[in-house]
C-alpha cells in the first residue's frame, strides 16, 4: 500500500470516528427517560386539611391522572413553614420535588431573620394557584354596621377596638396594619393568637373587637350571625358573599389584600419542566368545575406565568416590607 493511501484511509477513519463522538450527546439524550419517569414529591408546608393542601391534592390529582404520574403530596409543617420551604431550597433541581406554598414566601424575609434559604434566589417561580379572599369582621354588640362606623368608632375611641391577628407577618396582622396606614387608625391595638379558631371565640364573646380573617374560616359565624361582616379585602367581591362591599369601595381606595398559594421548584430547575408544570396547572386550575370547587372552600382560582409569578413575589416582599417597618399611627 502506498503511504499517501494510508494516510488517506487513516485520515477518513478518524474523522469518521470524530463524527460518531460527536453524535454521542444527541445520542445520550434521546436515551435519558422522558420527564417525569418517576414520582414527583410535592411538599406542602402546612398542616393537612388547609388551603394549600387542598390546593394541592386537587392539581396533583388532576395532573397526574393526565400525564399517567405519581405525584406525593407530602406534608411538612412546623417552624413557620420554613422547615417544608427549606427541604425544597435543598432539593435537586430536577423536577421530582415541588413546593406549594402560601403566602408567606413573600413575608418570611421580613420577620424571621437568618432564614436557611434566600427567597428570590433558591426557587424558580412556577404560577400562582388561588387567592384567599379576607373579610373585615366584628363583635355583632359592637355599634359598627360598615366601615365607616368603624374608622369612625377607632378615631373617636382611640385604643377601645382590639384588632387580632395569626401572628407576626401573617396575612391578618398585615390586612390589619395596612388598613390603619390608609385608613388613619390611631392606637392600633394587635392581640395575636396562634390561629384562627383561636381567635374566634374570643371575638364571637366580645373580648375582642375587630378581625381580618379568611372568608373560608369565619364565614359560617357571619352566616350565624355570631359575627357582623363589613366588607371583603379583595379588589372585587367574593362569589360567597356578593352583597357585602369591598373596603375600597366603603371609603378606603386603593385598599387591596388577598392571601395566595402558588407552585415553586428549586433555583435551576429546566425550563421545560417549568413551563411543563405551569401549562398543566392553568389547564387544571381554569376549569369551570375547579373554579366551582374553590370557591367552595372560600378560595380563587388563579394562574399566572412563572415570569408574572415571579414579578408578583418580588413586589409582595417590597409592599409588604413597607407596611411593615411603617411607623404605627
Amino acid at each position: 500500500m502506498k503511504r499517501s493511501d494510508f494516510h488517506l484511509r487513516r485520515g477518513i477513519l478518524a474523522s469518521a470516528c470524530l463524527s460518531g463522538l460527536g453524535a454521542l450527546p444527541a445520542l445520550v439524550r434521546a436515551a435519558a427517560p422522558a420527564w417525569p419517569s418517576q414520582p414527583i414529591r410535592l411538599i406542602v408546608p402546612t398542616a393537612p386539611g388547609g388551603p394549600s393542601d387542598l390546593v394541592a391534592r386537587t392539581w396533583t390529582r388532576a395532573v397526574g391522572a393526565e400525564w399517567n404520574a405519581i405525584f406525593v403530596v407530602d406534608n411538612k409543617p412546623g417552624a413557620s413553614q420554613i422547615i417544608g420551604t427549606q427541604a425544597v431550597a435543598s432539593a435537586a433541581p430536577d423536577g421530582y420535588t415541588l413546593l406549594q406554598a402560601a403566602s408567606s414566601m413573600a413575608t418570611m424575609p421580613l420577620v424571621v431573620d437568618h432564614l436557611p434559604f434566600d427567597v428570590n434566589k433558591d426557587f424558580v417561580a412556577i404560577s400562582q394557584t388561588h387567592l384567599t379572599p379576607l373579610v373585615v369582621v366584628v363583635d355583632p354588640k359592637l355599634p359598627i354596621k360598615s366601615m365607616a362606623d368603624l374608622i369612625r368608632y377607632a378615631k373617636e375611641h382611640p385604643g377601645a377596638l382590639s384588632f387580632g391577628h395569626t401572628g407576626e407577618g401573617s396575612s391578618q396582622q398585615l390586612a390589619t396594619r395596612l388598613l390603619a396606614q390608609k385608613a388613619g387608625l390611631p392606637n392600633l391595638l394587635e392581640v395575636p393568637y396562634k390561629g384562627s379558631s383561636q381567635a374566634h371565640p374570643d371575638l364571637i364573646g366580645g373580648r375582642l373587637s375587630v378581625m381580618i380573617d379568611p372568608v373560608s374560616a369565619v364565614a359560617p359565624h357571619i352566616k350565624s350571625g355570631a359575627l357582623r361582616a363589613l366588607a371583603v379585602t379583595t379588589s372585587a367581591r367574593v362569589e360567597a358573599f356578593p352583597d357585602l362591599p369591598t373596603v375600597a369601595e366603603s371609603g378606603v381606595p386603593g385598599y387591596e389584600v388577598s392571601s395566595w398559594g402558588g407552585v415553586f421548584a428549586p433555583a435551576g430547575t429546566p425550563k421545560d419542566v417549568v413551563n411543563r408544570v405551569y401549562q398543566a396547572l392553568r389547564k387544571t386550575l381554569e376549569t369551570p368545575e375547579t373554579k366551582t370547587k374553590f370557591s367552595d372552600w372560600g378560595l380563587v382560582a388563579k394562574t399566572s406565568t412563572p415570569a408574572e409569578f415571579d414579578s408578583f413575589v418580588r413586589s409582595e416582599v417590597s409592599r409588604w416590607r413597607a407596611v411593615m417597618l411603617a411607623p404605627k399611627t
